[in-house]
């Protein structure tokens, strides 16, 4: 695995070993969670295959129930407007 100091933060795009480094798990578990469509898939950038930071935030928000938002805050957020941090909700 790819260790990375918190200081250096994360890439925007990484390769497969920084990816299941950036989830905390072997790369053998993270092939499984993309084989089962818990994981996005890779993109390819410079020849080889990488995967998105916000694609891999986003499925884990998903899987730990981190994009539910309620009915009423949905309404509010549409008429009001949504706040930044909550953008990646809206769909």
């Amino acid at each position: 695995m790819v260790d990375r100091p918190v200081e250096y933060g994360w890439p925007a795009a990484m390769k497969r070993a920084t990816a299941a480094a950036y989830l905390d798990i072997s790369i053998a578990s993270f092939e499984r969670e993309i084989v089962s469509g818990r994981m996005p898939g890779p993109f390819i950038l410079g020849g080889r295959e990488h995967w998105s930071k916000q694609a891999l935030d986003a499925a884990l928000d998903r899987l730990s129930g981190n994009d539910f938002l309620p009915v009423y805050l949905r309404k509010l957020y549409g008429k009001y407007g949504w706040p930044d941090h909550l953008l990646h909700l809206k769909g």
